[in-house]
């Protein structure tokens, strides 16, 4: 960012650390010389979170030699600055880094640098009214020479002192940004990695960059552009770099990639990243590619070997590049042609860094099964969502719209143009799984075979993740009906507990998935030879009993005592089965029924999978973080309600009231109205009786009156739901219980005048549920993540063709805030009273259409809330769960609409309730004697 927008962003960041003091340091390294622009700074975050093992980049901020400004930690996180001067959650330093070597003799203080340095400074202590001494050169805290002996820490303050006298009559800095670029800025300032929000920062108190005395391979990660970098140091081997960037690949590995690739992200093609895959790419490789490798085959009177291959959750974007860069060549020197599945996962690189994490904070360096229980512990919250949004993608991959579903209905439609070849065996289909490829196959394969793609003749699973309940749900049945023959490579028990996962967890990662990962814990797995020997119906599906006839699955045990043929693997860890040449060509010579091959490349570097860089896609790591934070560590006991009255008819009543407004006079809206019709029909269907609450009839007092009259002659047994379809905002908070100062508010058709309904409101009126109601309250519009409890800044741009249901508390002739306040001092002293604002207190399930930070949109005459949740209203089963529910919701959005995530809120005891009806009566024991 410009010094501009720093200056914007800085006056406008709500911060929850108090600073103190102002840290300045130079890199040393990266000088000048090496600076690469944006390499140069994820250079410095690899080193400092993979090598120093610390949460984040050290730094706040970034300053380059051009006078650009670089974002790096979150600002209300304690920086890695100097040991012991780092502070903490509550109060410290804000760390700047500028890059350079300034010791004298070496890069010069100057020009844009120097100017932006001093500003940043002078900035700082404005806004938090420190004094001149608050400036701290890292060298006053440390015996280092930084920021370079060629500064002089009085000229410096001096500068400084002179920069902060204007800054009373006007903005040195220059003009002020526009708002919907502060606001993205702000955004990403408020960012926490999901490391950082995975372990503690105590260790990082201690902590500081200190890049000065580095080996020369750790100053290489810091000085390198990625072309610079040693081949022990790449990723991807035979002079093949995996880029950053589009550019890096060449035009003949592109092409061989866009015959054999297909790339995807949350289960659609993926448009951007280092490849890119669309539909009319896929066209191209079935209509010309494969059509051309057929009819070589047919010349040369050989079978055409179409195999699937789908990598594992060990592989981000650029190594599954990568390796299908280096292993496509051998496969079609063996007359195989592979098709990649690409669909990045990224998954060991974030595991790994929370696992490093846990050891950090909990384990310390004595390594035991006790210490894998602790990190199991600890990474089990996180690392668990990430690993089911994980298996997510790779089930809406084979959904209606997923890109792997697509490929399916091609590969059907090539199948049955030339099922003459199918027939005589001229064209033949495989598949191959590793990992958590496994799990992608079991939603492929049965998506193919149900299209009419022929049979598979085999399938090849590489270390298994995938549990065996789903195995035997989705795979095991298609065993002789659409796939002739299973093989099984995996590891015995004792090479599974020998192997590592990021050197701190002392066993493989399908234990960790075994232990951890998954939502059941201690979950049967495939690859795990225990989970085989325990399930009777398995151990006979691929014969360890050793006894009966011959059938269409079997293991092959790494590590075997021969190296070369169709039963050999010598893999001993789990991420090595796909680089292993004995495992590899054993599955080439099944596929090609014979023993002479092309043997497999034997020139892969050595890669630490477990320390590559947090790469899953952003709304997934969010969503994980999301996820995580919102989950109670342990689920209260669900204490029964009261037994159900029955209404006059003899059943418990359904009343709803649906409130919709479009008639704003600044910012009107147009799906509101229809939002709550369509509300009150859905819900009349399912036996409701609806009020609708719209335009000028929807006043504060109108809806909290219709809240409150419904609530009033409501009794045990009976159902309500609330809906409100309108404008949200943010107001100034006049009490003190909300962390951002912030009150959460709807927006009624009266608002002008200062009345809008809180979240404190609200609380107040749910207050007032009877014993046995359940109520439901359905909010679609922004900021209503809550109703409680509100953080974040105002809404981004809506995107092309969608309105955001947000209106701003200031305009440029009118601050709504001052009227809010003035209304609010009109009412009786009860009313303003904040209500309890604490999840266990809540006594109504709250639905809301984003979070609290986010926007919510509307669309083509509704709002994307009410669409999917009344789809999902009309075709879900009787019974389910707000839990269930809220998942169903989150799925609909993350794959159509990333950037709104719709919440659950309410106490923990109801997360388990049925949606929408009657909550459940107690089994009350009749009392008989000797009983009270």
């Amino acid at each position: 960012m410009t010094l501009a927008e720093f200056v914007a962003v800085l006056n406008q960041f709500h911060f929850t650390r108090r600073i103190n003091a102002v840290h300045m340091h130079h890199t040393w390294r990266p000088n000048h010389a090496q600076y690469a622009g944006r390499a140069s700074i994820e250079a410095m975050w690899q080193y400092h979170t993979q090598h120093n093992g610390w949460s984040d980049i050290a730094q706040h901020i970034t300053i380059a030699p051009d006078g650009t400004i670089w974002t790096g930690r979150n600002w209300n996180l304690a920086p890695a600055s100097a040991s012991g001067h780092n502070g903490n959650s509550i109060a410290g330093p804000f760390m700047f880094e500028m890059i350079g070597d300034f010791d004298k003799g070496r890069d010069p203080f100057a020009g844009a640098q120097r100017h932006t340095a001093l500003q940043v400074v002078a900035h700082v202590q404005h806004r938090f009214g420190l004094p001149d001494d608050s400036l701290h050169f890292h060298n006053q805290m440390s015996t280092k020479t930084c920021p370079g002996s060629s500064i002089s820490y009085a000229a410096t303050v001096q500068e400084v002192r002179k920069i902060k006298a204007t800054l009373g009559r006007r903005d040195a800095a220059g003009a002020v940004p526009a708002d919907d670029r502060t606001t993205e800025l702000l955004q990403a300032q408020r960012y926490t990695s999901i490391v950082s929000r995975a372990r503690g920062q105590e260790a990082e108190a201690l902590a500081e960059p200190a890049e000065e005395g580095m080996s020369r391979q750790q100053l290489l990660l810091l000085t390198s552009a990625p072309k610079d970098l040693p081949k022990t140091g790449r990723r991807a081997a035979a002079g093949i770099r995996t880029a950053r960037g589009t550019g890096e690949l060449t035009t003949a590995q592109r092409q061989l990639l866009r015959n054999h690739v297909v790339n995807l992200d949350q289960g659609r093609f993926s448009t951007d990243g280092a490849f890119s895959t669309t539909a009319a790419d896929v066209d191209l490789l079935f209509s010309q590619a494969l059509e051309q490798a057929l009819q070589q085959a047919k010349a040369a009177r050989r079978p055409l070997q179409l195999l699937v291959y789908a990598h594992g959750g060990l592989v981000s974007e650029k190594t599954g590049l990568a390796s299908a860069l280096r292993y496509i060549p051998w496969w079609k020197a063996n007359h195989i042609y592979p098709l990649y599945f690409v669909w990045e996962t990224g998954l060991t690189g974030t595991l790994g860094a929370l696992i490093r994490g846990s050891s950090a904070r909990q384990i310390g360096r004595e390594i035991t099964d006790l210490s894998d229980k602790l990190i199991e512990r600890v990474v089990g919250p996180l690392g668990g969502q990430i690993w089911k949004n994980m298996k997510d993608s790779a089930e809406w991959a084979s959904e209606a719209d997923g890109g792997a579903r697509y490929v399916a209905g091609k590969l059907q439609e090539f199948c049955a143009a030339h099922s003459a070849e199918v027939a005589d065996g001229t064209l033949r289909l495989h598949a191959v799984g590793h990992s958590a490829g496994s799990i992608f196959h079991a939603h492929f394969l049965p998506t193919a075979l149900q299209l009419g793609v022929p049979a598979f003749r085999t399938l090849h699973l590489l270390a298994p993740a995938i549990r065996v309940d789903a195995f035997m749900q989705r795979l095991a049945g298609l065993l002789g009906h659409g796939i002739e023959q299973l093989t099984l490579f995996t590891m015995r028990d004792k090479l599974e507990r020998a192997d590592t996962c990021s050197l701190f967890y002392r066993k493989s990662l399908l234990y960790l998935v075994h232990r951890a990962l998954e939502a059941d814990h201690d979950t049967p797995i495939l690859g795990l030879e225990t989970s085989l020997r325990a399930d009777a119906d398995v151990s006979w599906l691929l014969g360890l009993n050793g006894t009966g006839p011959a059938r269409p699955a079997e293991v092959v045990w790494s590590s075997t005592t021969e190296a070369t043929g169709r039963s050999s693997s010598t893999s001993t860890t789990h991420g090595g089965f796909d680089d292993d040449a004995a495992t590899m060509e054993s599955v080439a010579r099944r596929v090609l029924g014979h023993h002479d091959i092309e043997p497999f490349p034997r020139t892969r570097e050595l890669v630490d999978l477990w320390h590559e860089p947090v790469e899953l896609p952003e709304e997934v790591v969010m969503l994980a973080q999301l996820q995580a934070e919102s989950a109670t560590p342990a689920r209260l006991p669900v204490s029964a309600p009261p037994v159900a009255t029955a209404g006059s008819n003899g059943h418990p009543r359904r009343r709803a009231l649906c409130i919709g407004i479009n008639s704003y006079p600044d910012a009107p809206l147009q799906g509101c109205v229809a939002d709550a019709q369509a509300w009150a029909a859905a819900l009349q269907k399912k036996g409701f009786t609806t009020e609708l609450l719209l335009e000028a009839n929807a006043t504060r007092q109108n809806i909290l009156d219709g809240i409150g009259a419904m609530l009033k002659t409501s009794r045990a047994g009976d159902v309500l739901v609330f809906h409100f379809s309108g404008h949200g905002t943010q107001l100034d908070d006049l009490s003190p219980e909300e962390d951002d100062r912030k009150d959460e508010a709807l927006c009624p058709y009266d608002y002008a005048r200062g009345a809008f309904v809180l979240d404190d409101d609200l609380r107040a009126v749910f207050r007032h549920v009877p014993a046995g109601v359940n109520a439901t309250f359905f909010a679609d519009c922004c900021h209503s993540g809550s109703i409680a409890r509100l953080f974040g800044s105002g809404p981004a741009p809506a995107p092309a063709g969608q309105r955001a249901r947000f209106m701003q508390a200031r305009t440029r002739n009118l601050d709504f805030n001052v009227l809010h306040r003035e209304f609010r001092a009109t009412l009786p002293a009860e009313s303003r009273r904040p209500a309890d604002a604490g999840r266990t207190a809540m006594k109504v399930v709250n639905f809301s259409a984003c979070l609290p930070e986010e926007v919510a949109y509307e669309a083509n005459g509704s709002g994307a809330f009410t669409v999917r949740a009344l789809r999902l209203l009309d075709k879900l089963a009787t019974g389910i769960t707000h839990s269930q529910f809220q998942e169903q919701l989150r799925r609909s959005f993350v794959r159509h609409t990333p950037a709104q995530h719709p919440t659950l809120d309410c106490a923990p005891t109801a997360e388990n309730l049925p949606l929408l009806q009657p909550l459940a009566a107690p089994v009350r024991r009749r009392a008989t004697a000797g009983t009270r």
